[in-house]
């Protein structure tokens, strides 16, 4: 999925790519396999380090926001 996404946008640097999703499993598992940032959304607070580490966590919509505007 991730490959295919990368080939259908206009930005080949994937140090400019952020993966913004809600779940270690296959949203941020799949970002760190392709070699991007991501940024676990976790509005819980619930999050615990794990086998898979994202490169961001952030609680709410405007943290998110200050991330990408930063």
């Amino acid at each position: 999925y991730f490959d295919y996404a990368l080939a259908h946008i206009d930005e080949p640097d994937k140090s400019k790519v952020l993966v913004i999703g809600d779940s270690l499993t296959s949203d941020i598992k799949g970002a760190c396999s392709a070699g991007l940032d991501s940024c676990l959304f976790d509005r819980n607070g619930s999050y615990r380090p794990a086998d898979t580490v994202p490169t961001y966590v952030c609680e709410s919509y405007e943290k998110i926001t200050e991330l990408i505007y930063k």
